[in-house]
């Protein structure tokens, strides 16, 4: 054991560099590439055969009908090639280390991966090929970056019902295979990429080598993989726990401390997705030349010319690779996440995003619905500030939630009986701030944030539609917002003018067809009336679903689980650190540790069932409420 550990540590230091280069590029591909592609090939598929979304409802459905079959035939052997590139670039790489005679760059290692890969497609090594297809769960679940975390699952229903018995048989009983093809055939990757063997031959040779030292190889393995495995993910998390409470300490901003932590959060990510392949490969590489040696077989010649300056070109473009993603990251809160949000394209880049909305700004220093709240909002990095609007007495479209200007300014007036000269006269008691004009907002906040506009229905509202069209029109702003109300005539109305603006239906509850309204690309829910039935109905129409307004750890982490499109709060910075925690997560976190947590503390149920309920968005009503025909329940008094 300690002759294997000492060599595979003796070829992690020859081509640590080379390696970190080949997983950072590997990973960006198979996010942005390949991973986005098959979930764009899983979901039209839904679309196609009429289910939309995968629930435990429509499963025996879906794995009936012959096209969803055909779609995850097609998925897995994309993971399959995918994890096979992966798999024979860390072999080659790891077998150019063992001498500096072997040494190769990058760029042939992944070529000889390629040229590895496609040979998988042949007949003959089919076996292998769906040997790789059985070990995609195992080799995919920890990582963040996992293709499976990309399809809509409902994985944390999966892990809740794989928690139970006899259901917990299913992973008991495929992990014992796991390690039966572990034990039997360790070496058969290294066979087959390194010899240059079809996958019969990789097998018989896979099963020759170490014969009646099997189990003990078996048993050294995964107390390796225990030791470097268990210690990556400790360091891991025990760094990213150190860090989320040193930098609130260093750094007062909000804003600076998320951007300080994106980078290290990013970081730790990485080596916890990427360490545990290579450590894995790394003890293999190491056990197959130990069993060569004491065989006394040679070690197959290296089939690619090797380059002297091999090592050195592949430090350049670490370094040099390393140098752009610190600038993507650097870039991504200012300027790259709002731009993929306002394309509707953050999918591709975080999974399934979770969207940060400020409810009517950020107004822990700040008054509520004014200027200075949605600038700290902006500062903040979040991706859309929440904003009510309404019509004074002369027309004018105003930035305010109640009925009145009493709460927050202090005078009992109506905002239909005021004019646009007296609102100039009232003042916020911290800022002392008049309420703004929308065309203020838009005009004078930074030019790239994004706004989710709620059109207040207070009944004294006739031109309300057209005049936000015309101002955000005017200004060049409809790409950059989106539209939300408690009342479906207004939000049917601004759809009929911009067909291409994203228009939201606010619900505090809803009972019927709600979820097809054509009018409403997105639903508001209060967080009291959502869980797993609704979301798969609201996912199901094809909709996105936002939760409101939540301001704590716990219902902001529920909302996530649940699959929620955007959370909308009042404390920004709290659930931006949440989100960037979930960002993290991986589809094993969500099958096993979120049943496991929710297990262990059956009191917090308990204590929200006693919870008498979350205020609702609004204090006072937003008047009468048009319920469509075909959709039921009662409507929320806006957010």
């Amino acid at each position: 054991m300690r002759g294997i550990a000492k060599r595979a540590c003796g070829l992690l230091k020859g081509c640590w560099r080379t390696l970190a280069l080949f997983e950072i590029a590997f990973r960006l591909f198979s996010m942005y590439a390949v991973f986005p592609a098959c979930k764009w090939l899983f979901n039209g598929a839904l679309r196609i055969t009429g289910l939309y979304y995968l629930t435990a409802d429509n499963l025996i459905p879906a794995l009936t009908n012959p096209l969803m079959l055909l779609c995850f035939a097609a998925i897995f052997l994309a993971f399959s090639l995918s994890a096979m590139l992966e798999i024979s670039c860390l072999i080659t790489c790891l077998d150019a280390s063992s001498g500096p005679e072997r040494a190769l760059d990058v760029f042939q290692m992944i070529r000889e991966g390629a040229r590895d890969t496609l040979r998988l497609l042949r007949p003959r090594n089919w076996p292998l090929l769906l040997l790789t297809a059985f070990l995609i769960p195992v080799t995919y679940l920890p990582s963040a970056a996992s293709p499976l975390r990309l399809i809509s699952l409902p994985w944390r229903s999966l892990g809740k019902a794989l928690s139970r018995f006899p259901y917990m048989l299913i992973p008991a009983g495929y992990l014992a295979l796991v390690l039966l093809f572990a034990g039997l055939t360790m070496c058969a990757y290294q066979r087959y990429v390194l010899e240059d063997l079809r996958a019969r031959d990789a097998f018989r040779g896979a099963l020759r080598l170490d014969r009646g030292r099997k189990l003990i190889r078996l048993g050294q393995f995964l107390l390796w993989m225990a030791v470097t495995g268990g210690g990556i993910l400790a360091l891991c998390y025990g760094l990213g726990q150190g860090f989320n409470r040193l930098i609130p300490l260093l750094i007062p901003s909000a804003n600076l401390q998320y951007r300080v932590l994106l980078p290290l959060t990013a970081i730790l990510n990485f080596v916890r997705s990427s360490a545990p392949s290579i450590a894995c490969y790394a003890f293999i590489s190491a056990a197959y030349i130990s069993a060569m040696r004491e065989a006394g077989e040679e070690l197959p010649p290296q089939r690619l010319v090797p380059k002297r300056d091999a090592r050195r070109f592949n430090a350049i473009l670490f370094y040099a690779l390393l140098a752009v993603c610190a600038v993507g990251l650097a870039l991504y809160d200012t300027h790259i996440r709002p731009m993929l949000v306002r394309m509707n394209a953050l999918e591709y880049v975080s999974g399934h995003p979770t969207l940060l909305i400020a409810h009517r700004g950020y107004s822990a220093d700040a008054d509520e619905n004014t200027l200075s709240a949605f600038q700290a909002a902006i500062e903040i990095g979040v991706d859309y500030v929440e904003l009510d609007v309404q019509q004074t007495a002369d027309g004018v479209v105003i930035v305010n939630h109640d009925k009145t200007f009493n709460r927050v300014f202090g005078v009992n007036k109506r905002t239909w009986e005021t004019t646009y000269a007296e609102l100039q006269l009232f003042s916020a008691p911290r800022t002392g701030e008049c309420p703004p004009t929308l065309e203020e907002v838009l005009t004078q906040c930074d030019p790239g944030a994004n706004f989710l506009v709620e059109l207040k229905d207070n009944g004294h509202n006739p031109n309300l539609v057209q005049s936000v069209y015309d101002i955000l029109a005017e200004h060049d702003c409809l790409g950059r917002c989106m539209i939300q109300s408690s009342s479906y005539r207004l939000i049917r109305a601004f759809k009929d003018l911009a067909p291409d603006v994203r228009c939201g239906y606010i619900l505090s509850f809803a009972l019927g067809s709600y979820a097809p309204l054509q009018a409403a690309d997105f639903f508001s829910l209060d967080y009291n009336f959502v869980d797993d039935q609704v979301m798969d109905r609201v996912h199901g129409a094809g909709k996105d679903l936002y939760i409101w307004t939540i301001n704590d750890v716990s219902k902001i982490g529920d909302a996530v689980r649940l699959g929620a499109d955007g959370v909308i709060t009042d404390d920004a910075p709290l659930a931006k650190t949440l989100l960037l925690d979930s960002a993290v997560e991986t589809p094993l976190d969500e099958l096993v540790v979120a049943p496991l947590e929710e297990a262990l503390s059956p009191e917090e149920e308990e204590l929200e069932a006693e919870d008498p309920g979350q205020e609702s968005p609004s204090e006072e009503g937003s008047g009468e409420e048009e319920i469509p025909d075909g959709a039921g329940g009662a409507p929320a008094a806006g957010s």
